[in-house]
C-alpha cells in the first residue's frame, strides 16, 4: 500500500484499481464506467475525449517509472483500460443502456485480451506509449464496431415499423 502513495501508482493503477486479485484489467474498465454515467450525454465529447488525450499524455512517464519497478507492461497498470473505456463513450451516438454496456465493454476486453492484427503488434513493442497504444485501438475499433451495430438496429427497427 506504500506504493500507492506515490502519484504514479495512484494514477497507474486507477487509484488502486489494479490491485483487484483477480483480472485488474477487467475490473479498471468496469470502475471506469462509472464516472460515464455520471456525465450527461450532450457532454460525454468535451469531457471525456480531453480527459483521455491529457490523461495519456501525462500517464506515458508514470507508467515508464512503474515499468522500472515491476516490469513491462505490469498487470497493476490498469490507466490504459481505464482511458480506453472513456474513448468508447466519449462518443455521444453510443446511448448509455445495459445493451452498450455489456456490449462495449465485453468487445473493449476481448481486443484488448486477444489483440488481433495491429492490436497485437503494438502490444509487441515494449515502452510504455505502448502500453496505452494497444488499449487506444481497441476502444477505437470497439467504437466503430458499436457504432455499425447501432445503426444496423436502427435501420432494422425503421423498416420493422414503417
Amino acid at each position: 500500500m506504500q506504493e500507492l502513495r506515490r502519484i504514479e501508482y495512484l494514477v497507474t493503477t486507477f487509484f488502486g484499481a489494479g490491485y483487484f486479485p483477480k483480472a485488474p484489467g477487467t475490473f479498471a474498465s468496469l470502475v471506469a464506467f462509472i464516472p460515464v454515467l455520471l456525465i450527461p450525454n450532450h457532454l460525454r465529447l468535451v469531457i471525456l475525449l480531453p480527459a483521455v488525450v491529457i490523461i495519456s499524455i501525462l500517464a506515458i512517464p508514470l507508467i515508464a517509472r512503474v515499468e522500472k519497478d515491476k516490469g513491462s507492461d505490469p498487470s497493476i497498470v490498469v490507466i490504459d483500460e481505464v482511458l480506453g473505456v472513456w474513448l468508447i463513450y466519449c462518443s455521444p451516438y453510443i446511448p448509455i443502456s445495459i445493451l452498450s454496456f455489456i456490449s462495449g465493454i465485453t468487445l473493449f476486453r476481448l481486443f484488448d485480451i486477444l489483440k488481433p492484427s495491429i492490436i497485437g503488434k503494438i502490444n509487441a513493442k515494449s515502452g510504455a506509449i505502448y502500453v496505452l497504444l494497444d488499449d487506444l485501438l481497441a476502444a477505437v475499433v470497439t467504437t466503430i464496431l458499436l457504432h455499425l451495430l447501432y445503426f444496423i438496429l436502427k435501420f432494422i427497427i425503421l423498416i420493422a415499423f414503417s
